[in-house]
């Protein structure tokens, strides 16, 4: 009985411990759900703190990156590839890990030339002072030696003179941009060019459109323009040619400014002198055809214009030649009123040799319609020149040198207000010369002076029957015809 009273004992410790626990475990869960209250309302105040950022990663080395990049192709020492050269080199030298030093530069550099630029590197290798230690020294050698603009002229100057001409837009605008980034030119000055310098039916689209347009802007619908211009056939335009009307000399004048006239029917090409069109509409250019670039069909309204009669063109030409330049080809030069200056065809001073001069003001020329005429500035004039004119007249002259073809020698009011000479405008004839250039301009011709005894009795003995018909028998008189 005793030992079932003492095993009795430890059952209720028992029960008070599970429910101990219990209190316990109670008053956990309700602190712990007073923390996660707590923590709500610090989250919805904000006063809780961001967590930590994670640490930052570190960054790779420059020398654990794995891009590399070839070798430029060989440089052979042709100028138009020593910028890309170089500029190719100077990519792959960045990339290479660990940072080469100068002499390693320059023995890749090196490495890279063939042909005439090899020449040169050996050359120098082994001079006392070839700088191949150095790199930016001997990349300055290098560019002095090969880095020249290919035709002598610097991109500000090749962009000056570019014209689009026969190409296309696109091929036009890549060269265009091609200058322009080494010209040093702003934008302004690049916009009023590129827009200026386009084809004459290009601008004209352009002249409807907005012209506060960006460089890119004005470039990308020049493109769009043109390729649908060749896409419709720039030879769709109907060319009117007026009636024949009076033909008056069409004179060209220095900085002249004159209503255009609508149609060409009263201007001339100076390609090929005839009426109707001007030279960039000229049909009957050097390659026969108005447009070179692409082989577009024509259509017939152009054929019909092609059989339209011309209009009898009455020009006022004189025979010439130059004494220290093939004294024995003549040339016809036209005599033109209404001409400003006395000019020249710069085809015909190089097929004479003739020696050039630039003039130290350059001046614009146009035609009547206001077209200019071949690049519309006239840079450059003949030296004096010994010109001898019908009816052995001499002088010295000087003539500007301009692009037209169709006239090779033009005489102008200058040349008229010299010499005053008499001319039948309405024959087209050069009648004879003035007073003053009797004693100045006009030679002495052995050949056309003689002298004449007076007449003397016939030496030929004459029948009496035919007495009244001596002068018949006349020697003299046989060279004349008799009155009619």
């Amino acid at each position: 009985m005793e030992s079932a009273g003492a095993t009795a004992n430890p059952l209720p410790s028992m029960e008070e411990r599970v429910l101990h626990h219990t209190t316990v475990l109670h008053r956990i869960g309700t602190a712990m759900d007073q923390v996660m209250e707590r923590m709500d309302r610090w989250e919805r105040s904000g006063l809780l703190s961001p967590p930590s950022a994670p640490p930052p990663q570190d960054s790779p080395s420059p020398d654990s990156s794995t891009l590399r990049l070839t070798l430029p192709r060989v440089y052979d020492g042709a100028a138009a590839g020593c910028q890309g050269f170089l500029l190719q080199l100077e990519l792959y030298l960045a990339t290479v890990r660990p940072t080469p030093s100068g002499a390693e530069r320059v023995s890749v550099l090196i490495s890279c030339l063939t042909g005439r630029a090899l020449e040169w590197a050996n050359a120098v290798w082994n001079g006392p002072d070839s700088a191949k230690e150095h790199y930016p020294e001997f990349s300055r050698r290098f560019r002095a030696v090969f880095d020249h603009p290919p035709d002598g002229r610097a991109a500000g100057e090749r962009l000056f003179h570019l014209r689009q001409e026969k190409r296309s837009a696109q091929d036009y605008a890549l060269e265009f941009r091609t200058l322009a980034a080494g010209s040093g030119w702003n934008d302004r000055a690049l916009i009023d060019h590129y827009r200026c310098s386009l084809r004459e039916d290009v601008r004209r689209e352009l002249a409807c459109r907005d012209t506060s347009l960006s460089l890119d802007e004005l470039i990308d619908m020049s493109i769009r323009l043109d390729n649908l211009l060749a896409a419709r056939g720039r030879s769709e335009r109907v060319l009117c040619v007026p009636p024949p009307s009076t033909v008056t000399p069409v004179p060209m004048e220095l900085g002249g400014t004159v209503p255009r006239g609508t149609g060409g029917g009263g201007s001339l090409c100076t390609s090929c002198g005839r009426r109707g069109h001007t030279a960039d509409r000229c049909w009957g250019g050097p390659s026969g055809s108005r447009d070179g670039r692409r082989n577009i069909s024509r259509s017939p309204q152009v054929s019909q214009h092609q059989t339209h009669p011309e209009p009898p063109v009455g020009h006022m030409f004189v025979l010439i030649f130059f004494l220290k330049f093939f004294p024995s080809s003549q040339h016809r030069a036209l005599v033109d009123s209404g001409a400003a200056g006395n000019f020249m065809d710069r085809g015909l001073a190089t097929k004479l040799g003739v020696p050039l001069v630039p003039i130290d003001s350059p001046f614009p020329v146009h035609s009547l319609d206001s077209r200019p005429l071949g690049s519309g500035v006239v840079r450059e004039t003949t030296v004096p020149l010994d010109m001898v004119t019908q009816g052995n007249h001499r002088e010295r002259i000087s003539l500007y040198i301009i692009d037209a073809p169709a006239f090779p020698v033009v005489l102008g009011i200058p040349w008229l207000a010299r010499h005053n000479p008499k001319i039948s405008w309405r024959q087209g004839v050069l009648q004879g010369w003035s007073e003053e250039c009797s004693g100045r301009c006009l030679g002495v011709s052995i050949g056309a002076t003689s002298v004449e005894s007076p007449d003397q009795g016939p030496t030929v003995c004459i029948p009496p029957e035919y007495a009244d018909l001596a002068i018949a028998f006349s020697k003299k008189k046989a060279t004349k015809l008799p009155p009619h």
